[in-house]
């Protein structure tokens, strides 16, 4: 029979995975609403969390600076 600890850690583990996936996934989703065909590419890739941190980052950035660039008066 397992030990109650080994039971009750791996259930935690399990949460902890599932809940990461949860995260990656919604972090994708984001992703593809603000680059269209991100999931595709994704796909292709090995690409890991921090890799996809850094295209979330890059893909804020580049709205933020429409947004700025959106408000700003253009010379005439």
């Amino acid at each position: 029979m397992p030990n109650t600890n080994d039971t009750d850690y791996l259930t935690e583990l399990g949460r902890a995975i599932f809940s990461f996936a949860v995260l990656e996934y919604r972090v994708m989703y984001i992703l593809e609403k603000l680059s269209p065909g991100y999931i595709n590419t994704y796909r292709g890739s090995r690409d890991s969390a921090s890799d996809i941190a850094r295209d979330l980052k890059r893909e804020i950035r580049n709205v933020a600076d429409t947004g700025i660039m959106a408000q700003t008066p253009q010379e005439p």
